[in-house]
């Protein structure tokens, strides 16, 4: 064996030949790991090398006598240095299993997510399409009741088809738009007039307006510029804020059962509507929560109408909101912007 001390104070020189020797082997090693640099486990190889080159270079000119400064201040960097490398390998691992732990939280988030969309999407479907089964329905019980009659009206008949006809198509078209709502796809939108829109809807609800004896007053602003929508989704949002405004209105007997309706054209390119009744209003506690998927209000109501209506006003570049509330009646206004803003 080689000798590696000439007494108790000098270290021998075949010492400074090893830290030499191993000082260069680590340089090799790190050109070839800086060289293949594929994975974190490379990086850390990299920099556990190069902290080593520094503690072989004090080995190699400055210990050749024990005790001496170079040989405290080379012991000192070992100590010091493999201290440091331990503390930021514990904290890299730590933030790594941290980062592995969020990883599979927002995992696990993403699936609930999923799960929720679909959850939603069918409870949408479910929601809206019972409007126009109802009104097929009512079509064909009054169809049924005119044939019952001796003396029927065959163009009454020809009527009552279409109008079911026409609910049939439009269930399939509500079917369409909730199932693109949950797609990542772009819609095929259309230039829709929000007056003419408004008036489509107001008919559809022209039969519960009269049995609910809820008078309506209009005010359509001739100018409105057109907007850049998918009608039918369009028209389900307008639809519910409607139906909502008469079943609220339903509620409260004894009250006048006024429903107002504005189209305006903003000053900052945008179209507004203002859907107004003169229900009980919402509760500062309920009010926060309007907008929220499954909350409701409403006895038998599914809570995803007012949801569902944000998210479609939302997805074309608009808002939904509830512009105000008292126990007098609500104002919801959806704004949109116009095809010039686009």
């Amino acid at each position: 064996m080689p000798s590696l001390l000439i007494d108790t104070t000098r270290q021998a020189s075949f010492n400074q030949y090893l830290a030499g020797a191993l000082w260069l082997l680590n340089v090799i090693a790190l050109l070839l790991l800086l060289a293949r640099m594929r994975t974190i486990l490379d990086v850390w190889l990299a920099v556990t090398v190069f902290m080593s080159l520094p503690d072989f270079s004090l080995a190699f000119f400055y210990s050749g006598l024990r005790f001496s400064l170079g040989w405290y201040a080379a012991r000192s960097y070992t100590l010091i240095g493999s201290c440091m490398l331990l503390v930021v390998l514990l904290v890299e691992t730590a933030m790594l299993y941290a980062r592995f732990a969020s990883a599979i939280i927002l995992q696990r988030r993403e699936r609930a997510n999923r799960l929720m969309s679909v959850d939603e999407a069918t409870a949408a479907i479910a929601h809206e399409i019972r409007q126009p089964l109802a009104a097929i329905t009512l079509n064909c019980e009054a169809m049924l009741r005119s044939l019952e009659r001796a003396a029927h009206d065959p163009e009454e008949l020809r009527e009552g088809l279409t109008d079911t006809i026409d609910d049939g198509k439009r269930a399939s078209d509500i079917v369409a738009s909730v199932r693109a709502l949950f797609k990542s796809t772009t819609h095929q939108r259309t230039m829709v007039d929000i007056n003419r829109l408004v008036r489509q809807v107001l008919r559809m609800v022209e039969n519960d307006l009269q049995v609910q004896g809820v008078s309506v007053s209009t005010e359509f602003q001739e100018d409105v510029p057109e907007i850049l929508a998918d009608p039918t989704q369009l028209q389900q949002v307008v639809l519910n804020l409607i139906k909502n405004a008469i079943e609220a209105m339903a509620t409260s007997p004894g009250t006048e059962r006024a429903l107002r309706v504005v189209t305006t054209n903003n000053t900052t390119s945008t179209v507004s509507l203002i859907v107004q009744d003169c229900g009980p209003g919402i509760t500062p506690k309920s009010e926060n929560h309007i907008f929220h998927p499954f909350f409701t209000t409403k006895s038998s109501g599914m809570g995803l109408g007012l949801s569902i209506s944000r998210r479609i006003i939302e997805d074309h570049g608009g808002d939904l909101r509830l512009a105000e509330t008292t126990s007098t009646g609500c104002t919801f206004e959806i704004i949109l912007p116009s095809v010039a803003t686009r």
